[in-house]
């Protein structure tokens, strides 16, 4: 008999007698196979675990060398937080039918996500925008790459808005 089955048969002596299997310990066991105290060690030993894996993983927010304010989170306490929030206000006022915009106690266009002073000021910003890249021979999109050819899109950009469509085309059954 090899000593892993040596021991393996003395485990179950003790769990059997309802004492604690954890090495030399004859105290009577808990719930399971551990006393408390042991029991307890367990569970430091694996809070122990998550906080060292916790200290190593760091904030995915550009610039930030924090570490990550839960273990299955993936930003900061100061970054998880305000993202947590802002997603929290905007689904509140999605729901509620209130204009999307910070501050505004507009009711939303029908269909829309903010309210008809919003959309139009977002639709003129987006226009000027617009107009004064293709003023400057740029992307209309990024304003990073100027276009090839008869296109207003760089290579870039024309890529990534046809794949896109093609997706959007497939969920809807028509690719």
């Amino acid at each position: 008999m090899n000593n892993s089955e040596h021991m393996r048969r003395h485990r179950a002596k003790k769990a059997a007698a309802g004492l604690c299997t954890y090495g030399g310990c004859h105290a009577p066991a808990g719930r399971g196979v551990l006393c408390s105290t042991h029991a307890n060690i367990g569970r430091l030993r694996s809070k122990l675990r998550k906080a060292v894996a916790r200290a190593k993983k760091r904030c995915k927010q550009p610039g930030c060398t924090e570490p990550v304010a839960f273990y299955a989170q993936s930003y900061c306490a100061t970054h998880g937080g305000l993202r947590c929030a802002q997603q929290r206000s905007y689904h509140r006022l999605r729901a509620t039918g209130m204009c999307i915009h910070s501050g505004c106690l507009g009711m939303a266009a029908a269909g829309r996500a903010m309210c008809r002073l919003h959309l139009d000021d977002l639709r003129q910003r987006t226009r000027a925008r617009t107009a004064s890249r293709r003023a400057e021979g740029m992307c209309i999109h990024c304003g990073k790459s100027p276009p090839q050819g008869v296109h207003v899109l760089c290579p870039g950009c024309l890529t990534a808005m046809l794949e896109r469509s093609r997706t959007a085309k497939r969920g809807q059954g028509q690719g």
